[in-house]
């Protein structure tokens, strides 16, 4: 994904930066665990992540509530899958 792309209020909007979220919930290293908006009218997309028995929870916060909803249902069609794959994903159709 092109980081670049994705800004919040002008200021570039990722990497993500994750914190820790408490114990380790299972599901392997550096996996992508979930992804949920709190409702339909968000603008932020939480990433819930797995990483050396570790769990981190991330936001990623848009203006576009439309692309932001979409983007977080690619990232629920990739709960699963390591953070490399998903980082690798083709999503030039979304500009």
């Amino acid at each position: 994904m092109d980081w670049l792309t994705t800004k919040y209020q002008k200021a570039q909007n990722g990497p993500t930066r994750t914190e820790p979220c408490g114990a380790p919930r299972g599901g392997g290293i550096g996996v992508l665990m979930k992804a949920y908006a709190t409702d339909k009218v968000s603008k932020t997309c939480y990433l819930v992540m797995g990483h050396e028995s570790e769990t981190y929870i991330g936001a990623l916060i848009l203006e576009n509530v439309v692309f932001c909803q979409h983007l977080c249902s690619v990232f629920q069609e990739n709960v699963g899958r390591t953070l490399s794959e998903i980082g690798s994903l083709d999503l030039a159709y979304t500009l």
